[in-house]
């Protein structure tokens, strides 16, 4: 992120993400020790991104500043954090069909899922859609290895936490990074702000 932010500088251009969104936002907070999850009643969240002591606390991280034609895909950058180089996280997950054993047709179900996992409809659903295959013969075809997308998907893999998070965590999170991207009209400490996001992602 330095090395991006560097270059658009030396060349009178701009560096520009989305996030304002409680998905991407979290780029900044994973791999810094600061931690949101899902308690195990499945139901509430932990969340410590207002944490205000150890190497990184939650003000370290919030933005302060606002930072071709050829399409290119790489992991995400490191960035500077409380004078440490952090690995930009994300979060991974995947889609998940099931066949219900109490279908009036399971046998049609079955045939319907067996279509859906083969290697020509995965083959298919990356041409169309450019996703990547969970069928492991169409994953291994060179189109796919070749893809670049895909390979950026694999190598950011090792820095991603997975999605398991409870629904109160879109919206205040989605609130809090809006705010910073108006750049923090109402002038509320960052603090404060980080100490209600972890209130209203905690609540029950």
């Amino acid at each position: 992120m330095d090395r991006l932010l560097a270059a658009a500088e030396r060349a009178g251009g701009f560096f520009s993400m989305d996030w304002t969104s409680a998905w991407y936002v979290y780029a900044f907070f994973g791999n810094t020790g600061l931690e949101v999850g899902l308690n195990d009643d499945g139901l509430t969240n932990y969340c410590t991104w207002n944490a205000a002591d150890g190497p990184i606390r939650g003000v370290d991280v919030a933005i302060q500043e606002v930072w071709g034609e050829d399409m290119g895909a790489a992991r995400l950058p490191t960035y500077t954090c409380a004078g440490q180089e952090v690995q930009m996280a994300s979060f991974s997950g995947c889609k998940l069909i099931g066949v219900n054993a109490y279908s009036q047709n399971p046998e049609w179900a079955a045939r319907l899922a067996e279509h859906i996992t083969s290697e020509a409809s995965q083959r298919l659903r990356f041409q169309l859609r450019g996703q990547g295959p969970a069928n492991v013969r169409a994953a291994a075809s060179p189109e796919v290895q070749a893809s670049p997308a895909i390979a950026a998907l694999l190598a950011q893999s090792e820095f991603s936490q997975l999605q398991r998070v409870g629904g109160k965590f879109w919206d205040p999170v989605s609130a809090f990074a809006s705010n910073l991207a108006a750049g923090n009209p109402s002038g509320a400490p960052l603090q404060d702000q980080l100490d209600r996001l972890a209130e209203d992602v905690t609540a029950r």
